[in-house]
C-alpha cells in the first residue's frame, strides 16, 4: 500500500513560545547589563560595558538608551513589548501555519459532527474528536470486525460508505488509519500477536477506501498498536472492549506536503 504524503510536526508552531521567552529573557539580561554600567563602576569599565550590551542588544533588536535618554529599568521593563524584535519571516510563516492548521481542525469537527448527526448508523457507532494536529474518528468495539478477525463485517461496510463520502471533501489531507487490541494473548494460524491482527485490520480498512472507494493511497497509510496504546486499563471486559477499536485521523492540510 502507497505511503501518504509525510505530515509536519505536530508541534510546529510551538518554538515560537521559546522563543519569544529567550528574547524576553535576553531583553531582561541587557537591561541589567545596561543599568550595571551607569552605577558603581569607574568610567572607563562603564564605557566598554555600555558599548558591549549596546552593541550585543541592537544585533538581537534590542535596542540601548544612552545617557540623555532618561533611561530608567523600570520604564523599558514595563514596556519591554516594545522593544522585543519582530518574528523573521520563517517564524511568522511557521505561526500563520500553526494558526490555519488549528482553523482547519475546528473546521473539519465541526463538519464531521454536522454530517454525522443526520445518520444514526454513524452517530451511534463513531465518536469524533479534535486533536492538535487533526480529527480523529472512533470506531467502537465489535462495530467493523468480529473477535480476532480483520475481514469487515457487512454492517461496517455501510458505515465505511458513509464515513468515505465526508472523507472525499477533503482530497490533500492525510488519512492515518490506526488499529488497537486489548491486552489478551492471541495465536493463531493467521495471527502470531495482537500487534499483526491490529495491523491487518487497519489494512483492510485503508484497503476498502482505496479500492472501493477511490480514495487516493498516497493520502492512506495503516497503523498497527496492538495493546499497546489503550484508553483504559484492561482490567475488566468493559475497558477492554473500549481498548479494542479502530481510529482515522485525518490530518490537516497545513501539515502535508502540497
Amino acid at each position: 500500500m502507497a505511503r501518504p504524503k509525510k505530515s509536519a510536526d505536530a508541534t510546529a508552531g510551538n518554538w515560537i513560545v521559546t522563543y519569544s521567552d529567550l528574547m524576553t529573557l535576553l531583553l531582561c539580561f541587557f537591561v541589567m547589563l545596561y543599568a550595571s554600567a551607569g552605577s558603581g563602576m569607574s568610567g572607563g569599565d562603564a564605557g566598554i560595558l555600555r558599548r558591549i550590551s549596546a552593541s550585543v542588544g541592537s544585533s538581537i533588536g534590542i535596542p540601548m538608551l544612552d545617557n540623555n535618554s532618561g533611561f530608567s529599568v523600570g520604564s523599558l521593563l514595563g514596556s519591554g513589548i516594545t522593544y522585543m524584535p519582530s518574528l523573521s519571516e520563517e517564524a511568522q510563516s511557521a505561526k500563520d501555519a500553526y494558526e490555519k492548521s488549528q482553523q482547519d481542525i475546528k473546521n473539519m469537527t465541526t463538519n464531521f459532527k454536522t454530517y454525522f448527526a443526520d445518520k444514526e448508523q454513524l452517530s451511534d457507532h463513531v465518536e469524533i474528536e479534535a486533536g492538535s494536529t487533526y480529527v480523529k474518528l472512533s470506531f467502537k468495539e465489535g462495530i467493523l470486525f468480529d473477535k480476532g478477525s480483520a475481514q469487515l463485517k457487512r454492517s461496517a461496510i455501510d458505515i465505511l460508505d458513509l464515513v468515505s463520502a465526508e472523507l472525499k471533501n477533503y482530497p490533500e489531507n492525510a488519512i492515518n488509519i490506526e488499529g488497537h487490541t486489548d491486552s489478551d494473548p492471541i495465536n493463531t494460524a493467521k495471527y502470531k500477536d495482537n500487534w499483526a491482527l491490529s495491523f491487518d485490520r487497519a489494512a483492510e480498512v485503508g484497503r476498502y477506501f482505496i479500492n472501493e472507494k477511490g480514495i487516493d493511497p498516497r493520502r492512506v497509510v495503516a497503523i498497527g498498536y496492538g495493546e499497546h496504546a489503550p484508553l483504559a486499563p484492561n482490567d475488566t471486559e468493559a475497558n477492554k472492549a473500549k481498548n479494542r477499536r479502530v481510529e482515522i485521523k485525518i490530518t490537516s492540510d497545513s501539515f502535508s506536503e502540497q
